[in-house]
């Protein structure tokens, strides 16, 4: 799902967010409302640009992104540090 928080108003977003819990399948969500993230998703897929050797690096963290984010700042990792790398994939 692409942005599938764009223009829902409140009760729809609740009907969505339960039939999300509710799927029992895997779903690929893109967003950057990291509300709804919060409350459906159970793993994050993070795609943070390319290390110094232009490989890219990819985390996959059980949990929601709170823990996620958590779990970077334990690693001594800033989260704005990469929005750069994010913006050259993004043109």
């Amino acid at each position: 799902m692409d942005e599938p928080t764009n223009d829902l108003g409140l009760d729809t977003l609740r009907v969505l967010e339960e039939a999300i819990e509710y799927y029992p399948g895997c779903m690929i969500i893109v967003t950057h409302d990291r509300y709804f993230l919060n409350r459906v998703a159970t793993h994050i897929l993070s795609f943070e640009g390319e290390d110094e050797n232009g490989v890219g690096i990819v985390y996959f963290h059980h949990g929601d992104y709170e823990s996620f984010k958590d779990w970077k700042r334990s690693k001594g990792e800033d989260l704005d540090k990469l929005k750069g790398p994010r913006r050259k994939f993004a043109r």
